[in-house]
């Protein structure tokens, strides 16, 4: 007897293909090995080792961008200046994330800028004035905590963030979309979407929440406009491990998201999807890898640096520390009670020369 299974190569499966340890490599098996990217994603997206990675999206994203400039392997808008003690630094935002615009935790907030950055959208009453001669950008409302002194400074500053992340996304050969949630906070007068920060500082911003097909055309959207403002961009999506937005339906946004990324990595060679998700929340490694908050370990920083470049930065651990023990060798030769695992054994059970 044979199962629709039986013929699937070792990869198509949780244990052979993510969990099990790989003899002599000194690290789990993720994407076949934690091979640095270029390998791990050869088949549908070819990349040189040492390629600059731009990073978009949520606090684990900007928790990436430090990872990986650490690695010398990010591209930054606007590089922290020289001088300053690193808390000044955070307050103003430096550091924080490659484009120092804040968590970007929706594809419709990251559409939304390159849209702005690409022309085909002005930037809607993204200065707002909320006191007397004090102005913030609500877009990221974390970059100047005292506000600007006026409406034409506010719009220089933009101005000049936006001229630095068109600058070094000329400069970078992958972006790296790492989204959490599919709701943001919308202006219901211009339709423009705003993080939850924003919320705190000005009024009349409702939650808004996209749906799949909604999620797919923002995704769609930021491929189209990477298209235009970079030559031969490479575009990685990842669905974040981190859960920080509090929203209702939060698990069903986050299906959404992982249902959209992976439709759109399939109409291109130069699109793929990265198991970020999968890989640090997998049995046996959520506890080493994300915090309470859903912040990374550096465990998991080191882990998902290994699945993004195959590198962890001096001070992290190499190689990663989280252990997913083979299933088939635990505990003596006992077999797991993993319910993925279980259903595993059932598949080759019946595949040729099964145990069934």
């Amino acid at each position: 007897m044979t199962s629709p299974y039986h013929d699937l190569p070792p990869e198509a499966f949780w244990r052979s293909g993510v969990a099990r340890t790989v003899a002599g490599s000194g690290h789990e098996a993720a994407l076949g090995g934690a091979m640095p990217l270029a390998e791990a994603l050869a088949l549908s997206l070819p990349i040189s080792a040492g390629a600059g990675i731009f990073v978009l999206g949520d606090a684990f994203a900007g928790a990436l961008h430090r990872g990986l400039a650490a690695c010398g392997r990010s591209v930054e808008a606007e590089p922290p200046p020289d001088g300053f003690p690193p808390a000044v630094l955070k307050d103003f935002g430096w550091g924080q994330g490659a484009a120092r615009t804040g968590p970007l935790r929706s594809a419709r907030e990251v559409a939304q800028l390159l849209a702005e950055l690409s022309g085909r959208r002005a930037p809607r009453a993204a200065i707002r004035e909320i006191a007397p001669g004090q102005f913030i950008d609500s877009l990221r409302p974390g970059v100047e905590p005292a506000g600007f002194d006026s409406h034409a400074a506010a719009i220089e500053a933009r101005a000049a963030h936006l001229a630095a992340i068109s600058k070094a996304l000329t400069s970078a050969e992958v972006v790296l979309l790492c989204l959490s949630s599919a709701t943001c906070h919308e202006d219901p007068a211009h339709r423009s979407a705003h993080p939850p920060e924003a919320a705190a500082r000005i009024g009349g911003l409702v939650p808004a929440r996209s749906t799949l097909s909604q999620i797919e055309s923002e995704l769609s959207s930021i491929w189209r406009d990477l298209r235009q403002l970079m030559d031969e961009p490479r575009l990685i999506m990842a669905l974040s491990p981190a859960v920080e937005d509090g929203w209702p339906d939060g698990a069903r946004d986050r299906a959404n998201l992982r249902i959209a990324m992976s439709r759109l990595a399939t109409r291109g060679r130069r699109l793929a999807y990265l198991p970020l998700h999968e890989v640090l929340t997998a049995p046996g490694r959520l506890q080493d890898c994300l915090a309470p908050d859903g912040r990374p370990t550096r465990a998991g920083l080191a882990e998902a640096l290994h699945l993004v470049c195959g590198t962890a930065p001096l001070g992290l651990p190499q190689g990663g520390t989280a252990s997913v023990p083979d299933s088939r060798t635990e505990g003596d030769g006992a077999e797991s009670d993993d319910p993925l695992v279980c259903e595993e054994l059932l598949y080759e059970a019946f595949a040729p020369g099964g145990r069934a």
